[in-house]
């Protein structure tokens, strides 16, 4: 790949992570990520049982916690097991024209299936993740609807089996 190309690509998901994301996390200190350590442990135990494991007021606590949720640098929500509901889910893989990445990317986000779509690099540029009640919907999803996207250049579909770890970092 030409150096050029790979350089357009980051200089596209640099334009995707506002800068106040990226200002934010350059603001966090020891305290903030020992909050959002125990927060992602048990995001429901209120906000005295972190103090006390901190050695740090409740009032300390609740406003760092009300400053990382309106700096959308945490968001407190529940996270679901599709493959225990017994839902399909499958990783795409896409590559794209550099000049089209974000239209396409905005694109994929409607489509009710697709949980996530990320901006990458590397020799795909988009990274989608659907989950769909069988194969028979990931199968329409990615014939009907991901396929009949103009100017895709390569689309690489992997069913997932098993999930062996999931941080959920970000």
């Amino acid at each position: 790949m030409a150096l050029h190309e790979n350089e357009a690509r980051v200089e596209i998901a640099d334009r995707l992570l506002p800068d106040r994301q990226r200002a934010v996390a350059r603001q966090l200190d020891e305290i903030d990520f020992r909050i959002i350590a125990e927060l992602k442990e048990d995001g429901r135990q209120p906000n005295s049982a972190i103090a006390r494991k901190l050695g740090v007021s409740e009032a300390a606590v609740r406003g760092r916690v009300a400053r990382l949720l309106q700096e959308k640098a945490i968001r407190i929500t529940i996270i679901t097991n599709a493959a225990e509901l017994g839902y399909v889910t499958g990783d795409i893989r896409v590559r794209v024209p550099h000049e089209r990445l974000e239209e396409i990317a905005t694109r994929l986000t409607d489509i009710p299936e697709v949980d996530y779509v990320m901006v990458c690099t590397g020799r795909q540029n988009l990274i989608v993740s659907v989950v769909c009640v069988d194969l028979d919907q990931l199968h329409r999803v990615v014939a009907d609807r991901i396929s009949a996207i103009d100017d895709l250049e390569m689309i690489d579909v992997s069913v997932n089996l098993q999930v062996a770890k999931a941080t959920l970092i970000w």
